[in-house]
């Protein structure tokens, strides 16, 4: 559902007084195709944003791969709204270190038609504790259940639960 799910530095991600540095180090896949997504500047503003409008009601999930830059760890959050509404937002906060990926999700349940913003890096939403991360492969997905969205990123898919472990599947 969402557009450039690779490419943090597209003009369909808006960037608030954050910065993005394009395909700076390898992907999970060593390819060297990650961002690295840069908050730092306004703990306040600063946020990496896309949003998708007439999106019909339902139960959606938004997810990428993150890794803490080299000499860090942490805890790093991400978050989903519908129609800039505060009432209707939810937030993952998942621990990071630097020497493996993580596929941080979100799930939100939205009331009727809408507008619903994805937020791979928000300096705002409590608890986090970094302001610096690689992120690669996002994704949005309506889900019909209590089941987690299969987990796909250009030709591969991945398929897991609501823990961090998944198995890849080639096309």
């Amino acid at each position: 559902m969402l557009n450039y799910t690779e490419d943090f530095q597209d003009e369909t991600w808006f960037r608030d007084e954050a910065q993005v540095v394009n395909n700076i180090t390898e992907d999970p896949f060593d390819k060297p195709t990650a961002d690295l997504l840069d908050i730092s500047d306004n703990p306040k503003e600063s946020r990496i944003y896309q949003f998708l409008d007439s999106i019909p009601e339902g139960e959606y999930i938004f997810s990428l791969f993150l890794k803490a830059p080299p000499g860090t760890e942490g805890k790093y959050a991400i978050g989903m709204e519908f129609n800039g509404d505060k009432r209707l937002w939810n937030k993952s906060i998942v621990s990071l270190n630097d020497s493996s990926w993580t596929r941080a999700s979100v799930r939100l349940k939205t009331e009727g038609t809408g507008r619903l913003t994805v937020f791979p890096a928000y300096a705002l939403i409590k608890g986090s504790t970094m302001d610096k991360v690689y992120a690669w492969g996002a994704q949005l997905e309506q889900v019909n259940s209590d089941k987690s969205a299969d987990l796909y990123c250009g030709r591969n898919t991945f398929k897991g639960g609501s823990s961090n472990a998944y198995f890849f599947i080639q096309e």
